[in-house]
């Protein structure tokens, strides 16, 4: 019975490790490069540049609160000024 049990909770426990996991920290900030282009800023200093387009480089250049920078699938260009 013991046995049993155990089997079922590593299987469970792998099932659950399968599911893609979502970034669930507090937003901060957010807005947009251009049309096409959306960030968010969360509280852990995690920024997250996402959707489709270009941003500038110096777009945050100058925000001390970002540590960490993520570019999504869909930025097609990181434009220089």
């Amino acid at each position: 019975m013991k046995n049993r049990i155990l089997t079922l909770v590593i299987i469970f426990l792998l099932i659950i490790s399968t599911i893609p996991c979502v970034y669930a920290a507090e937003i901060i900030d957010s807005g947009d490069c251009d049309s096409d282009t959306l960030w968010k800023l969360y509280k852990d200093g995690t920024l997250i540049i996402s959707d489709t387009g270009n941003i500038k480089d110096n777009a945050f250049s100058k925000d001390l609160r970002i540590k960490k920078i993520i570019i999504e699938e869909g930025i097609t260009d990181i434009l220089l000024f």
